[in-house]
């Protein structure tokens, strides 16, 4: 009987081995030939599923620099998933180190069985000698470092802390798509991702504030709510003019961003400006909040039909 057992484990461990050689040839041969067809398949889902505004905007993107910037933006979306599907915030510090270590080549075995994972990694190996990889890892690094604030539901004190986080979790993806198509990083390709990563971070809360609140989390700046004579509690109960008040505040920051980001992104090269098109639909989705700012913290207005967003897009990637 024991001989049996002897067996059986040695036959367990050989399967294993086995399929840890396997993935690793796999990932091997993926870093010195290309993204996998599949792999890029599943990032689009990902993108369809939480990005989709992104995903309409790379469909336009030249096939050259379309896979590159769908990891990137696929790599937020996987870390959005792995922030939104957790109850404990232990679970999602986890998850969030697990993609620091795979930047950092401490989970290889793993990271050769992950379709997103093993992308992310050619993306990064990939680059040309002009864009540095430690840069790369560096700002995708932070930008997981940042999203442990959302692992613990914490509220920002000031809009000025507000802003500094969407540099790190939205504007470094203007950035580095950015880079990737060959943009030299000079201050009007700094101003202009910082920008846009703030509009279009402040129009991701506005869409999702009704979604927010309903979780009772809040992601409105403490020292906004006070300026309108709301605390956490106020701004979580019934609604009256004081919350129709910040919601225009709010549509009033995102767009002064918005026109500040044109301003810089009309000082880059045409090719590195179609990057930034997915701006083009804030104006799209703020006529609607300002329309009904009430409704924007029930959730019952009705966002834009895809027809009009594709519209919108391929009008500003042919004009910009």
């Amino acid at each position: 009987m024991e001989h049996y057992e002897r067996a059986d484990d040695y036959y367990y461990r050989s399967i294993i081995s086995q399929e840890k050689d396997l993935k690793n040839h796999l990932f091997n041969i993926m870093m010195n030939s290309g993204y996998l067809r599949e792999d890029l398949k599943y990032c689009r889902q990902l993108l369809r599923l939480y990005m989709n505004d992104e995903y309409l905007a790379n469909l336009l993107l030249s096939q050259s620099i379309q896979d590159n910037i769908v990891v990137l933006h696929a790599f937020h979306a996987g870390l959005m998933e792995a922030v939104n599907q957790i109850i404990e915030p232990m679970a999602g510090e986890i998850r969030l180190q697990w993609w620091s270590d795979v930047l950092n080549g401490k989970r290889n075995e793993e990271a050769a069985g992950h379709p997103l994972a093993r992308s992310l990694l050619y993306l990064i190996k990939q680059q040309p000698v002009a864009v540095d990889q430690e840069t790369i890892k560096t700002m995708l690094n932070t930008k997981i470092k940042a999203h442990v604030v959302e692992v613990h539901r914490q509220s920002m004190k000031s809009l000025s802390m507000l802003e500094n986080w969407f540099v790190e979790t939205h504007s470094s993806l203007f950035q580095l798509s950015a880079m990737m198509n060959g943009s030299k990083v000079n201050s009007e390709l700094l101003n202009a991702s910082r920008h846009s990563g703030i509009a279009q971070g402040l129009m991701r809360i506005l869409i999702n504030l009704a979604r927010y609140r309903s979780m009772k989390r809040i992601f409105v700046p403490l020292d906004i709510l006070n300026e309108y004579d709301l605390n956490t509690e106020d701004f979580l109960q019934s609604i009256d003019q004081r919350h129709e008040k910040l919601i225009i505040a709010l549509i009033q920051l995102t767009t002064d961003h918005y026109k500040k980001a044109l301003i810089e992104i009309r000082n880059l090269d045409r090719s590195s400006r179609k990057i930034f098109c997915i701006l083009s639909l804030i104006p799209l989705y703020l006529r609607i909040f300002q329309e009904s700012p009430r409704e924007t913290l029930t959730g019952i207005q009705k966002f834009p039909l895809q027809f009009c967003r594709q519209w919108v897009l391929l009008l500003s990637f042919i004009s910009w």
